[in-house]
């Protein structure tokens, strides 16, 4: 779903769209952009937060971006991010699979 009501499958906008589909669909993408992919490398969490903060008001809801913004500010994002690519090169998950990065997610919540 996009907060200006160009998503699937309802055409919900702004607060009609529950709060937790608002959520979600920051860290997905940020998720998607930072990931490594068949077609394409994996974006700089930076890059990827600028991306993300671009598209507010557009894509993603204004609230839910300055929060992942402070979430970012507050945990060193950058740090964990590193962290999780070198639990993924470790175990050998890359392309895409997230338990290394949900492991090293929860250790810093």
């Amino acid at each position: 779903r996009r907060w200006d009501g160009g998503g699937y499958p309802d055409g919900l906008a702004g607060e009609d769209i529950p709060t937790l589909s608002r959520i979600l669909a920051v860290a997905d993408t940020f998720d998607a952009m930072t990931s490594n992919r068949p077609y394409r490398q994996a974006m700089d969490g930076e890059e990827a937060l600028k991306e993300v903060v671009k598209n507010a008001g557009t894509q993603f809801d204004p609230a839910a971006v300055e929060a992942f913004k402070l979430w970012w500010s507050e945990t060193g994002g950058g740090r964990i991010e590193e962290e999780a690519r070198e639990e993924c090169d470790r175990s050998g998950a890359g392309g895409g699979e997230s338990t290394a990065i949900d492991t090293i997610l929860e250790e810093h919540a």
